[in-house]
């Protein structure tokens, strides 16, 4: 079964480009522009992990995460918060988020990769990795 990852970013090429990443290596990718759009998303199709942007017009990327995590479902769905501001990635409402990581974009897919396989529940895109010959 193939593992899905919600990318939210308000700014539709950084959606591209994170969709091609996930893409490329496997992921199935659903998108949303704002923090309502992830939060249905999130709720309805429930997937592995979550990348959201912290500032978005609306509703900023942590009361949307806050508010997917108020169901025990959204809870266990890890979360990476992307900002292109340092100073908000070292804010303690980044840091006490409820996120498993908060980058600084741009993002290299090699370290979005390296930390989406971290906090997979299964290492791989379609599941655990085949065990390598001893």
């Amino acid at each position: 079964m193939q593992q899905s990852v919600l990318v939210v970013d308000d700014d539709p090429l950084t959606r591209r480009v994170l969709q091609h990443y996930l893409a490329r290596a496997g992921y199935g990718v659903l998108s949303a522009s704002n923090g309502c759009e992830a939060i249905k998303l999130a709720n309805s199709k429930m997937p592995q992990l979550i990348i959201l942007d912290v500032m978005m017009p609306d509703m900023d990327g942590w009361t949307a995460l806050k508010q997917i995590q108020q169901t025990e479902a959204g809870k266990a769905i890890p979360a990476i918060l992307l900002s292109g501001n340092p100073d908000l990635v070292a804010k303690d409402e980044s840091l006490h988020s409820g996120a498993a990581s908060v980058l600084v974009k741009p993002v290299r897919a090699e370290q979005l990769l390296a930390l989406i396989r971290q906090l997979m529940p299964e290492s791989g895109p379609d599941g655990p990795p085949a065990k390598l010959p001893v």
